[in-house]
Order: C-alpha cells, then structure tokens, then sequence
C-alpha cells in the first residue's frame, strides 16, 4: 500500500511539474504491476479448501500475464515502441500497459461474478456463526 500511495504521489507530481513520458510510463506500468501481483498472491493463497483448484485454474491467467508484463517492459527500450516523445504518435508502450490494465480488470469482473468459486456459506465458521443465529 506504502508503494502504491507513493507512486502516485510521483505521478501527481509528473502531471504538476515536468512531463517526462518515460517517467510516467515507467510508474503506471509498475503500479500497474504491482496490483496484478497483489491480487494474485491473495487469490492463490487463500486458506480455504479450494485454494488447489484457484492455483490450477488461475496458472494460464498468472503466467500468460508476467510473460505480457516482461514483454511490455521489454519493448519499451526500443525506438519504434519505446515511451519517447513523438509529434505525431502517442507511445504505443502507454497503450500496451493500459490494456493490460484493462485485462486485469476483465479478469477481477470474471471471478467475482464467479463468486471466485468459493464455497462461502460451507466455511465452518460460517456455520458456527449461522448456527448461533
């Protein structure tokens, strides 16, 4: 969370001061990182019964998704993709991360109206609770 409130700080302070793209691309693109991470590690490491089956059921999504973060970051140092000042075109890496925000949300909406594929109302504290009721 630490990192996340200083990133955009930095990036409120990109927009009020010096505009330096490179900069810019380089935060979102990490802020971005970061949240995909975060999610994943909370969702393939629940406590629950059904943590395995997340584990399996997320892989391609985990895996397919580090392997588009490095591909991303990679194509940034070079200079038809790179996040370089241009007249006419907007740099095609800022795009790149912005879909691949864009994705991560897709994904988030997917599982949650997957209910995640837990079994809430199962959890034996659940029924301790319900039971008291």
């Amino acid at each position: 969370m630490a990192t996340n409130i200083m990133i955009l700080i930095a990036l409120i302070l990109f927009e009020i001061g010096s505009k330096y793209v490179a900069g810019f691309y380089l935060l979102v693109l990490l802020q971005n990182y970061i949240n995909f991470r975060g999610f994943c590690y909370l969702l393939r490491n629940l406590n629950t019964e059904e943590n395995a089956m997340l584990v399996n059921s997320t892989d391609l999504y985990y895996y397919s998704m580090n392997l588009m973060y490095f591909l991303t970051f990679m194509i940034s140092f070079t200079s038809s993709y790179g996040p370089f000042c241009r007249k006419t075109i907007y740099p095609a890496v800022l795009t790149f991360s912005s879909g691949l925000f864009v994705i991560n949300a897709l994904f988030h909406f997917y599982l949650h109206s997957r209910n995640y594929w837990l079994k809430w109302e199962e959890h034996p504290k659940i029924k301790l609770m319900v039971g008291r009721e």
